[in-house]
């Protein structure tokens, strides 16, 4: 396993969101499966993946951040 797959918590921490917030984008589809990975009943996620699949190009922490929220609302509506 690569280094850069870290668990829930860390991804959680980094986004500033909940582990049960990431645990949900994952079961709607909203991760590619090119940036987490299943073992066992561990999960271990790409975080610099996910900032370029939300964000784009540019790893701004505004925008990511922004970003983030936008779609936490969308998904508790």
């Amino acid at each position: 396993m690569s280094n850069k797959f870290v668990p829930v918590d860390a991804v959680a921490d980094r986004f500033g969101m909940s582990v049960h917030t990431v645990r949900g984008w994952v079961k709607r589809g909203l991760v590619p499966d090119d940036l987490y990975m299943k073992i066992g009943n561990t999960y271990r996620y790409d975080i610099a993946g996910l900032e370029g699949h939300f964000l784009g190009p540019k790893n701004q922490k505004k925008k990511l951040r922004k970003k983030l929220r936008i779609l936490f609302l969308i998904l508790t509506l």
